[in-house]
């Protein structure tokens, strides 16, 4: 048995979530991400006032009754709604088409340590960009090899170049993104990819990764000033940070208030493992109090929403809510 959507970052917990990137076709940067949005944000003005015009025609005839002009009123109406719907669905898809890189120079990367309990060697990829205030760590892992020894080594090896040719600037992160247009006339940038290039002697490509889908939200005009998740959706945010605390402390009591009848089930499963832990289990449990947690971003669709966390140094995980009623609460299943 498995856990699905199970919130992760904690060492203890027993799965993880897997968020998966959508992949577009990819349009050449012929324009800027502000003229793209620019752009989109002149067809939704042509669109309204195509609806204005349109509308504008609509006058009662001299042989209409009331009745017979509010019928046509309606279908003209239904008609440009029709015409308006597909337009901004054209205008979106266009704007999504397009994909931009982060100025490697706003980039900082940096091998990190070995770590000898996980045995993963990390790169951290970091954007200076306000735009796309993104970060990662692209994780080797040498956890299962038959020969530790070797593997190590081999790693070291590689790690050793990748540290010189970053000290040599041969070596830079190519962090891709793409800009959605929202409902609420919001925008928000989404990272699709990071891939590490060797520029010694050419471009070859090292590493490519397809991180979690990382939103950052904006208006039109101030993409370099993302608008903080805390003022978009504070009812969620608060949830979110309520249970994800209380999991840290591994406080199960307190989480459950803040969960589905789901969830309650599972985390009654988790609180009776935790009490059989051994003692190196109960360290690594007791570790994950003192550590930083983040809220990095949240996304709503309706009555669902994702929210984005960090805890301490570890990698960005997402956690799943659902409003049922008036409340927002933290949903997670059990899969077979």
């Amino acid at each position: 048995m498995m856990l699905k959507h199970f919130p992760t970052g904690f060492s203890w917990c027993l799965a993880l979530v897997l968020v998966a990137v959508a992949c577009f076709p990819v349009l050449a940067e012929t324009v800027s991400p502000d003229e793209a949005v620019s752009d989109f944000e002149a067809a939704k003005q042509s669109l309204e006032k195509a609806d204005s015009d349109a509308m504008g025609t609509v006058v009662q005839n001299a042989w209409e009754s009331d009745a017979e002009f509010n019928t046509r009123k309606q279908s003209v109406l239904d008609e440009r709604k029709t015409v308006k719907q597909n337009g901004l669905s054209d205008a979106k898809a266009h704007l999504e088409l397009y994909t931009w890189v982060v100025d490697p120079r706003l980039v900082k990367l940096q091998v990190l340590p070995f770590d000898r309990e996980t045995k993963i060697w990390s790169i951290s990829v970091e954007s200076k960009d306000p735009a796309v205030p993104f970060s990662e760590r692209i994780d080797h892992s040498i956890k299962d090899a038959p020969d530790m020894e070797k593997a190590f080594a081999e790693l070291a090896g590689i790690m050793k170049d990748r540290e010189k040719a970053i000290a040599d600037k041969t070596l830079e992160a190519e962090i891709q993104y793409r800009i959605h247009a929202n409902e609420a006339g919001t925008y928000q940038t989404i990272v699709v990819g990071t891939t590490l290039v060797d520029t010694k002697g050419g471009r070859r490509v090292v590493l490519e990764e397809k991180p979690s889908s990382r939103l950052w939200t904006f208006v039109a005009g101030k993409r370099n000033a993302p608008i903080a998740y805390e003022t978009l959706e504070p009812e969620i945010t608060q949830t979110a940070v309520a249970f994800l605390t209380a999991l840290k402390d591994a406080d199960f009591d307190a989480a459950m208030k803040y969960t589905t009848d789901d969830a309650k089930v599972l985390l009654t499963m988790l609180k009776m493992a935790v009490s059989s832990l051994t003692p190196d289990q109960r360290r690594q449990l007791d570790e994950q109090k003192g550590k930083k947690l983040n809220i990095t971003n949240v996304v709503r669709n309706n009555k669902s929403a994702k929210v984005a966390y960090v805890l301490g140094e570890q990698p960005e995980q997402w956690l799943d809510l659902v409003k049922q009623g008036s409340t927002w609460l933290v949903e997670f299943k059990k899969s077979m």
